[in-house]
């Protein structure tokens, strides 16, 4: 089953690029097959789905200057908004981006099942048309 996150368009740019290779989040989709789902993005502030990538790992870790040393180039985001978001858990989750892609034409939020707004973590979902 696809999921759909939202991200601003920095950071898209940089997973497209493949300059962030690893996605941090509090939790990860329980019912995600990395073999055949793709990670879909809403572009923050649009009701845009703008790309889709594929995690090939989610990597579990409960020590977060330990990811930032290990991992920090490819998370690829500020030190102190690192410090911030992970201050508010106890536990992360690395996914591991492979096969990023820009949609070669965006697609309205709507044209997934069931969704109405942008979601905060992620929402699990299908592609309505195609």
């Amino acid at each position: 089953m696809n999921i759909i996150i939202t991200l601003p368009s920095d950071l898209i740019a940089a997973i497209v690029s493949r300059r962030k290779q690893i996605e941090l989040r509090k939790c990860f989709p329980k019912h995600f097959n990395r073999v055949d789902d793709w990670v879909y993005v809403i572009e923050k502030g649009t009701k845009n789905v703008v790309a889709r990538f594929r995690v090939i790992h989610f990597q579990k870790n409960d020590e977060p200057l330990k990811i930032w040393h290990t991992n920090g180039r490819q998370i690829w985001v500020d030190f102190n908004w690192f410090v911030k978001y992970t201050s508010t858990a106890k536990v992360y989750y690395l996914w591991h981006i492979s096969e990023p892609e820009y949609l070669e034409k965006p697609l309205h939020r709507g044209a997934f099942f069931g969704l109405s707004c942008n979601p905060q973590s992620y929402v699990y979902t299908r592609l309505t048309v195609k």
